[in-house]
């Protein structure tokens, strides 16, 4: 049986209501049927049904889909249009594979730890040849670390005599290569509520965009891998500080190792990821007792994969809103994408800029210095569309607003 026949009677219980175009964003942004998860639904099924080629046109419609989770949530059935669009994908790979472009990026570089340190490395001393926006990618203003982060830390970073916990810490590629600053924060602010943290040299990618573009086998691989690397490691949880990686080590794990004969163990792995935010809130009950005041005016960005995927929304709020000398203020529409959605920013900068520039008008709006995020990828395309509309703001990640607030200081220095 066919992907797309095994997925055949979900894709038929969609009662075409319409109630997913008003969250679809591509939808929002280029008002044709064909971008919302309505319309993809229906080339998939007409596809399924033989009626329709998988022509480049319907890949297009497939593949410009964000995988933001919206349209799940919306649905008054309960239809799963994220993963039905994901089931097209995987049926688009198994019948075409992938173009070069994501095959060098998804199979040749993103699942080895050597090659993905020469590409960051090549990117740095290149950059400079390319234009200040490359496919809509800020690229001038993007920082790319000189070393991993993984690389040039300790493993294991000790808390006091009786620490009151243990965590391990799974970085991401993306703050790994260009945020190292947010992964110090990370340790800092766990440190400073005297819980020790391991940073296990051998963790790979989490797998997201290839499983994301329908290569389930390569992201199985990157998976076991990492349950195997965390498991010799005896910890109380795993802690991720990108939305996106927790989204795929606790979500998605489970569903890419169904019928394997290895569902339990990613099921008790998943189990122990936390979001960062969450840990600290839930688990650690943290309070602004122990924090320093923060004279900022501060707005959240909720990533997709967090709020939905995760289902982390209140916390990195409370946290916020527990820092002293804070005022915080919500933004129009936390929860839309900012247009980011991994390779697709590179992939349709056109149609992710317009996304961006309404992330950017919600973040204006609000007047606040600092758009708090809690994925890389999210700061970087909220940082790279505030320097192109030149609003004066500053995207960061929450953890390194709570780190400053750990060191008492009423100031907000970046490395960046």
């Amino acid at each position: 049986m066919g992907i797309l026949q095994e997925v055949y009677e979900a894709l038929y219980q969609c009662n075409k209501c319409g109630f997913c175009q008003a969250t679809c964003t591509t939808y929002r942004n280029l008002w044709d049927e064909t971008y919302a998860t309505r319309g993809r639904l229906r080339l998939i099924l007409a596809v399924a049904d033989g009626a329709l080629e998988r022509t480049s046109a319907y890949e297009e419609a497939i593949n410009t889909c964000l995988t933001c989770h919206q349209c799940a949530v919306t649905c008054p059935s309960g239809i799963k249009g994220d993963e039905l669009i994901l089931a097209a994908r995987r049926d688009l790979y198994e019948k075409h594979g992938f173009p070069l472009n994501k095959k060098i990026a998804l199979q040749r570089v993103l699942p080895y730890r050597e090659r993905r340190n020469m590409a960051f490395a090549a990117f740095r001393l290149l950059r400079g040849l390319l234009p200040a926006t490359f496919r809509g990618i800020d690229v001038k203003g993007m920082p790319v670390a000189r070393k991993s982060f993984i690389d040039s830390t300790f493993e294991v970073h000790r808390a006091g005599d009786k620490p009151a916990g243990r965590v391990a810490y799974f970085v991401g590629c993306m703050t790994d290569h260009t945020l190292p600053e947010v992964a110090e924060a990370v340790i800092r602010v766990l440190l400073a509520n005297n819980i020790e943290v391991v940073v296990p040299k051998k963790q790979e990618c989490c797998g997201l965009p290839m499983y994301t573009y329908g290569d389930v086998e390569t992201a199985r691989g990157l998976a076991k891998k990492n349950m195997e690397v965390f498991r010799t490691f005896k910890v109380d949880h795993v802690l991720t500080a990108c939305g996106s990686c927790g989204g795929m080590l606790r979500t998605n794990y489970p569903q890419i190792f169904a019928g394997t004969g290895e569902e339990k163990t990613a099921e008790e792995f998943s189990a122990q990821v936390m979001d960062i935010s969450e840990y600290l809130w839930d688990k650690l009950q943290i309070n602004g007792q122990d924090l320093g005041y923060l004279s900022l005016t501060v707005t959240y960005h909720d990533s997709c994969h967090l709020a939905r995927g995760m289902g982390v929304t209140k916390q990195p709020r409370k946290i916020l809103q527990s820092i002293p000398g804070i005022k915080f203020v919500e933004m129009r529409e936390a929860d839309q994408c900012c247009g980011a959605a991994g390779l697709f920013q590179g992939l349709y900068p056109e149609l992710s800029n317009k996304i961006t520039a309404n992330k950017i008008n919600n973040a204006k709006e609000t007047g606040a210095d600092i758009v708090a995020v809690e994925c890389p990828a999210c700061l970087h395309r909220i940082q790279g569309g505030i320097n192109s509309n030149k609003t004066g703001q500053k995207a960061v990640h929450l953890v390194e607003i709570l780190a400053a607030a750990y060191q008492k200081v009423d100031s907000l220095k970046l490395a960046r």
